[in-house]
C-alpha cells in the first residue's frame, strides 16, 4: 500500500501533468518521472520556468518530496505546437504541417 507521503507525492505530480498538459500541450510520464532521476530533473525544470505560478510551486513541492534540489543549468525548449495558435496560423499559407500535405497531394 501507499504511504501518506507517496500518495501526497503521486496527487502533486497527478496535478502537475494535468496542469501541463492544459496550459502548454506537455504531457510527461509519471511512472518514468519516478524511476528515472533525469527525467524527474527535466520535468522538475520545466516547472520551474513556466509563467504560471501554481506550475513553479506543483515543482518545488515535488522536488522537496523527491529530495531533489535545484538544478544549475537548464534548457528549456518551446513545445512543437503551441497551445495558443489560431486556426489561421495553423492552416495559412505560411507553411506548416498543412502546407506539406497540400504538397504531397499536389494541390
Amino acid at each position: 500500500m501507499m504511504g501518506s507521503r507517496d500518495r501526497e507525492l503521486a496527487i502533486l505530480q497527478s496535478r502537475l501533468f494535468l496542469e501541463l498538459r492544459r496550459t502548454h500541450c506537455r504531457v510527461i510520464d509519471l511512472k518514468w518521472m519516478n524511476e528515472d532521476a533525469r527525467y524527474a530533473r527535466h520535468v522538475l525544470d520545466l516547472a520551474a520556468h513556466c509563467d504560471e505560478d501554481d506550475i513553479r510551486e506543483l515543482g518545488r513541492k515535488i522536488a522537496q518530496h523527491m529530495h531533489m534540489p535545484p538544478s544549475a543549468e537548464v534548457e528549456v525548449r518551446q513545445p512543437a505546437v503551441s497551445p495558443h495558435r489560431t486556426t489561421e496560423t495553423s492552416h495559412g499559407a505560411s507553411g506548416g504541417w498543412w502546407r506539406a500535405l497540400q504538397l504531397q497531394r499536389g494541390y
